[in-house]
């Protein structure tokens, strides 16, 4: 299986693999019409037995076999790790924000709004916080970090469903090889996740937008409203290829099924510190004690499946061409790298160390250490 680091282009890859597999057949095929020309040459030879002949020739022919079928099967699965990470105060027990960085900001967003309309879901992070992880004796991990990991996944399933409306919507969003994902038909991965429990419940059901409701024509369509109180509701619709399925794996892992190939999104969060460069903590979070804050991994990894026969279709795959934009938009949301490289932080960092006697440069802080 290969592992997608700089490339971030599976279906533009498989096409080119697959060009390039045609091209290998072609040659295969002539260089084999022109060996059989030499053996039957050989075997005209005095002497030569030509069951020699067509024992070498066997082994030759179904290593050949073996070697495309291998590297076929071998292209077929990439991978791609994305790593983010979220700041939290130990004290006060919640997430600080980290300013241009979505997924951070996003995720506070969720936890906050939920919070505000869930007793249940407040009461587990207060309960079991994260800071359980700085406990070295700790025996269980805190239920507040399947908060850390539902939110996660709800925030990539939104960010999916505004690049599939997106890119579907220039292919004409009402062709018939579109197909529209509502909540109702999509049960087991809505139902094990509680942000889309609340964020999704319909506004008649919802106490904190019985004006909204009132007043809303039944002609009318919300795709987002939030409460004087700070409640949020968010209509969720995913496009995606007719016949593909969204189902969930598990409750760290969700799957895109489609006739081409299927996709596993796995949110790791365990507690895992992450580095993040020198002073950053001091002067782009404007913390006064750098102490007062952990800094959390967390890890998204897509799995891509070609199927075999997904290779001998030449047509229909510009329903498909969004996997390749669509991890190229995660990157840019979550990845650690791609955010400090937005900000440009190294550059930042020099002149940190240029201009304020303050800034600390790694190589003195290492000799300190």
């Amino acid at each position: 299986m290969r592992e997608c680091k700089n490339n971030i282009n599976p279906i533009s890859d498989l096409l080119l693999e697959r060009t390039s597999l045609i091209q290998l057949i072609l040659v295969a095929v002539f260089i084999g019409f022109s060996v059989s020309l030499i053996v039957s040459s050989i075997t005209l030879l005095h002497g030569f037995r030509p069951v020699i002949g067509i024992i070498v020739g066997l082994i030759i022919c179904l290593s050949t076999l073996l070697y495309i079928f291998t590297t076929i099967l071998k292209n077929l699965k990439t991978s791609k790790i994305i790593n983010g990470f979220i700041y939290y105060n130990n004290d006060k027990n919640i997430l600080i924000d980290v300013p241009r960085y979505e997924y951070s900001s996003e995720i506070n967003e969720f936890l906050q709004r939920a919070f505000i309309e869930s007793k249940d879901l407040k009461y587990i992070w207060e309960r079991e916080p994260l800071s359980v992880f700085n406990d070295e004796d700790y025996e269980n991990v805190p239920r507040s970090s399947d908060l850390i990991i539902e939110a996660t996944e709800y925030f990539i399933l939104d960010r999916i469903s505004m690049h599939m409306q997106s890119y579907f919507h220039g292919l004409n969003i009402k062709d018939k090889n579109i197909y529209t994902f509502t909540p109702e038909q999509i049960p087991d991965v809505l139902l094990k996740n509680r942000f889309f429990m609340v964020f999704s419940k319909s506004l008649n059901e919802r106490a904190d937008f019985a004006e909204a409701a009132i007043e809303n024509d039944e002609n009318e369509e919300w795709y987002l409203c939030i409460s004087e109180n700070g409640t949020m509701f968010k209509k969720f619709e995913l496009f995606l290829p007719r016949k593909a399925k969204l189902r969930r794996v598990n409750k760290k892992a969700i799957e895109i099924q489609t006739n081409r190939f299927s996709m596993i999104i796995t949110i790791d969060f365990d507690g895992t510190n992450t580095f993040i460069p020198h002073n950053f903590e001091k002067y782009y979070l404007r913390l006064n004690n750098i102490f007062e804050a952990n800094l959390f991994n967390i890890s998204i990894k897509l799995d891509i499946k070609f199927k075999f026969k997904s290779l001998f279709l030449p047509s229909g795959w510009v329903y498909y061409k969004w996997v390749d934009s669509l991890i190229e938009t995660m990157e840019e949301l979550i990845s650690e790298e791609n955010f400090l490289e937005s900000i440009n932080w190294k550059t930042t960092s020099t002149i940190l160390q240029c201009t304020d006697p303050d800034c600390i440069p790694i190589n003195r802080m290492e000799q300190n250490e």
